[in-house]
């Protein structure tokens, strides 16, 4: 694993847990949870300019409990970073090896299957991100009826963006191809549009796995779509051989 592998896990990680940090529920009203502070609880009330309602004392936390709610918050991120992080990790890890088995290919191979992963990420991130995030937030904090519109909503949605990015990389690989500075002449071209093509027919699953890890997510589930992931890579390393050798499909495979 290079340093650059090393340097984006441990920006994933932060950024996981930044974003988790205030993703969870306030359930604590009346404390500054940015803050790590007790704001007014509960709020003075002015009802004439010459009489001011005051807090009762009794009625702030003292300072064990808000070290209780804290470490109890601090238990939640971790449990939702955590799985989330290693989730995150076992993708990379898994195109190293896809990368090792290619590489025995030869140069050409590998720089075929790079081009292509370039290609189909340049286009697919314009929609995934988004997805992600916004499936994510959709269905925080809904239940019944109203989280199984969202949740069908989500899935629509992502078939309908998954399965337009396959067409889009069936039929205008060729193109795709040239802007990426492969031509019709490049030794490179015939085996980065057979894995282009091939990878493109995965993307609508690929899309709905990409968008059913945000609704888990805003459920406050991360370990469900850290073992889908893990079996995933699990099975992509097995095949990998199988596919590539044994079937002689190429970088393909």
């Amino acid at each position: 694993m290079n340093k650059l592998t090393i340097i984006f896990l441990l920006l994933s990680l932060s950024a996981i847990t930044v974003d988790s940090y205030y993703s969870l529920p306030n359930k604590y009203v009346g404390f500054d949870l940015n803050q790590r502070r007790l704001s007014s609880f509960p709020p003075k009330l002015s009802t004439h300019t010459t009489s001011v309602v005051s807090s009762p004392l009794d009625q702030r936390p003292s300072q064990t409990q808000l070290d209780q709610i804290y470490a109890k918050l601090d238990r939640e991120i971790l449990t939702v970073a955590v799985p989330a992080f290693f989730s995150l990790a076992a993708d990379p890890l898994a195109s190293i090896v896809d990368a090792i088995f290619v590489g025995r290919l030869g140069a050409v191979q590998q720089a075929a299957m790079g081009i292509s992963i370039s290609a189909q990420y340049s286009i697919s991130k314009l929609y995934n991100d988004p997805l992600l995030k916004t499936s994510t937030s959709i269905v925080a904090g809904k239940t019944g009826e109203e989280l199984e519109a969202s949740v069908a909503t989500c899935i629509a949605t992502a078939i309908a963006i998954g399965t337009l990015q396959m067409l889009l990389f069936l039929f205008v690989g060729g193109p795709i191809m040239k802007v990426m500075g492969v031509g019709s002449l490049s030794e490179m071209r015939k085996p980065a549009l057979a894995y282009l093509r091939w990878r493109s027919i995965g993307i609508p699953a690929q899309t709905v796995v990409l968008v059913t890890n945000g609704i888990f997510r805003g459920r406050g589930d991360t370990r469900t779509p850290f073992y889908c992931t893990v079996l995933g890579s699990v099975v992509n390393i097995v095949l990998d051989p199988l596919f590539i050798f044994t079937f002689h499909m190429g970088c393909a495979g």
